[in-house]
């Protein structure tokens, strides 16, 4: 496997303090579930629990807490499979912050469809950005929102589209100066995926792999931007030369 090329070095990221806002909103989310499955789980309880009584309490000798016991253990049982679908209740109350669902939102305020092969690429190209911003720790301290916007921007210079600054900042909200830091990180870890693409595919992320089938348009096989004389960088603070 090549070494990989040099990549622009990044400077240390200015993290904003959340907002209120931003702060209840994850609040919400995180407190949906909970409140939710504690009414399930109690009125599961409550309900077993009184059928016991009536039914098994006196012919076996149960004691009205006994047979809440019992109850309580089939609301447990029942609570068990059915949490994956109170927790997907967040989703549809409060959609979550993530950078998925923000790049949702990008596509829907940039108009960009999947109706002609360009658009498909680079709509492609940001979701796959997006789901291999995981393998950078040195993206956490960014908002999902301003990632997604990065990856946006990774995305049209990958495809060898690349916006102007009032189309990105009117789709993401962020100009090109302020997703400097994040694009360079996440088209460094482009730079390693495209490096391995020749090794055996066990060795290969799965999502990776995934992105170099035909069904993904082979975008995990774009060729990478390695340095700062690529043709596909149009504008110069990208990057720090």
């Amino acid at each position: 496997m090549q070494a990989a090329a040099p990549v622009p070095a990044v400077k240390d990221a200015e993290v904003p303090e959340p907002t209120t806002q931003q702060l209840l909103r994850v609040g919400v989310v995180k407190g949906i579930p909970f409140v939710a499955f504690g009414f399930f789980d109690n009125m599961i309880m409550i309900t077993a629990g009184e059928q016991i009584d009536l039914m098994f309490g006196a012919k076996l000798g149960l004691s009205s807490m006994a047979a809440a016991g019992l109850g309580n253990t089939i609301a447990d049982v029942v609570g068990i499979n059915i949490s994956h679908t109170i927790e997907a209740l967040d989703y549809r109350v409060v959609p979550r912050p993530t950078i998925k669902a923000c790049l949702h939102a990008i596509f829907a305020a940039s108009g960009a469809s999947t109706a002609t092969p360009e658009s498909t690429q680079m709509t492609l190209c940001a979701a796959y950005l997006c789901e291999m911003s995981l393998l950078e720790a040195r993206l956490v301290p960014f908002m999902p929102s301003q990632v997604a916007a990065a990856a946006f921007a990774g995305a049209s210079l990958l495809t060898g589209s690349p916006l102007a600054h009032g189309q990105l900042l009117a789709a993401t909200g962020y100009s090109l100066a302020q997703l400097k830091q994040p694009l360079q990180l996440l088209l460094s870890v482009h730079h390693v995926l495209y490096q391995g693409r020749a090794l055996p595919p066990d060795s290969v992320y799965a999502t990776a792999r995934r992105y170099m089938a035909a069904d993904k348009a082979w975008i995990g096989l774009l060729p990478s931007i390695a340095s700062t004389d690529d043709p596909r960088l149009k504008r110069a603070d990208i990057v720090e030369v």
